[in-house]
């Protein structure tokens, strides 16, 4: 090879090789975001969590919940919290998805715009709505919501809680809600009956046609043997292999790839060795 051709190539480098560059998005966020949704309708990414912000400039401030154009960032009406006077960190947005054409957010909040709620609220592009009476827990107070799936045109629910519906219906951490009335799923049970301690559920998916779910699940025989994973087989909720076990163990999240379903979380080997790996197991 010439020494021109060799000069061309190397000239022509720079123009050739994918740059790939860190972009600032500009926000001074006092706290954490929890959770990213790209919505595909109305194109805009959603984000939630228990940050708070404000330019200084106008009504803008961003208050647990907003979206992201590409150019601009909008907020959500009041936000998350808007009556929280002991400071401006709301608390925590920790799903997000669209059902029935409008932005479900789920998390442990009690407040959305100027409603007071428990842990879900639905936004329709204009303003704020309550879910029914939300979730609560076994004290009566606004319960946690963890992770939200659209199934069958029904909007699965998981988390910490003890009741749907406003104290109305039993459901142990797992629900489901069809645009109207709310429902338990398949009795999902609690660890500790007399300690009414629940099991809580970290992450919902479906797989082959079944229902799975993920979290922090009880440990010991005889009142469950789950081990922090298991499936609903149509007729009862069965164990996973040897599951997931250990004291310090529990499912964040799960996703099917390639015809497996990737669970992800805090497990190893050393703290169960009938673990399938560590952190990540297919």
């Amino acid at each position: 090879m010439n020494k021109l051709l060799l000069y061309i190539i190397f000239a022509l480098m720079p123009f050739c090789t994918f740059s790939q560059n860190w972009q600032a998005l500009g926000l001074n966020l006092n706290s954490d975001i929890k959770v990213l949704y790209t919505d595909t309708v109305d194109n805009q990414l959603y984000f939630g969590g228990n940050f708070y912000y404000n330019s200084g400039i106008g009504d803008d401030t961003l208050r647990g919940i907003a979206s992201w154009d590409g150019a601009t960032f909008n907020r959500l009406g009041k936000g998350i919290d808007y009556s929280n006077i002991s400071g401006t960190t709301p608390n925590p947005v920790y799903s997000i998805v669209r059902f029935q054409n409008e932005i479900y957010v789920g998390g442990m909040f009690s407040m959305v715009g100027d409603y007071w709620v428990n842990g879900i609220a639905k936004w329709n592009g204009i303003a704020w709505d309550t879910i029914a009476g939300g979730v609560t827990d076994i004290w009566n107070n606004r319960g946690l919501i963890n992770d939200m799936k659209v199934i069958n045109n029904e909007l699965y629910v998981a988390g910490g809680f003890d009741t749907v519906g406003g104290n109305n219906i039993n459901a142990n951490s797992l629900a489901k809600f069809n645009g109207v009335n709310w429902s338990a799923v398949h009795n999902f049970p609690k660890w500790d009956y007399h300690a009414n301690n629940q099991n809580i559920v970290e992450v919902i998916a479906e797989y082959n046609g079944e229902l799975y779910v993920g979290g922090r699940f009880s440990d010991s025989a005889p009142i469950d043997t789950m081990y922090n994973i298991c499936r609903w087989n149509g007729t009862n909720w069965e164990q996973l292999g040897n599951g997931i076990g250990g004291g310090f163990s529990w499912i964040k999240d799960m996703e099917v790839y390639k015809g497996k379903l990737y669970v992800a979380g805090s497990f190893n080997k050393t703290d169960n060795p009938n673990n399938p790996g560590n952190r990540i197991a297919a």
